[in-house]
């Protein structure tokens, strides 16, 4: 995976929104890398209004979520509203072991966020 995407991730597994919000609006494509395998899982909506789309997987061996994943993963509800209000799609499923976010909410711990993605 290219490094510039490594920030937004970041900010993403952090729970960090106002800074995910930031690197977005600076450079929309931050969340437009694309794997072979997402690229059936484009959606059309905006993050942040800047065109980004948030339901690809980004290649590479380490990131075998959307964001979405990583962020119910980690328990940041307030990054997965934010992605759910705009476009993520719950049924999109990883590249390791086919699961939604909602089944790496409950494998992280998060049994709130497991139901809020069911």
């Amino acid at each position: 995976m290219n490094a510039k995407f490594h920030p937004a991730l970041k900010a993403i597994r952090d729970g960090d929104l106002e800074k995910f919000k930031a690197l977005i609006a600076a450079d929309p494509s931050l969340a437009t890398s694309r794997s072979t395998h997402a690229r059936s899982h484009r959606c059309g909506k905006a993050v942040a209004g800047k065109g980004a789309e948030i339901n690809v997987v980004s290649g590479g061996f380490d990131y075998a979520g959307t964001g979405l994943h990583y962020a119910a993963l980690n328990g940041h509800r307030a990054m997965v509203e934010f992605l759910l209000a705009h476009g993520a799609d719950r049924s999109v499923k990883d590249t390791k072991v086919n699961s939604t976010a909602a089944g790496w909410a409950e494998y992280g711990g998060h049994p709130e966020l497991h139901e809020l993605l069911r």
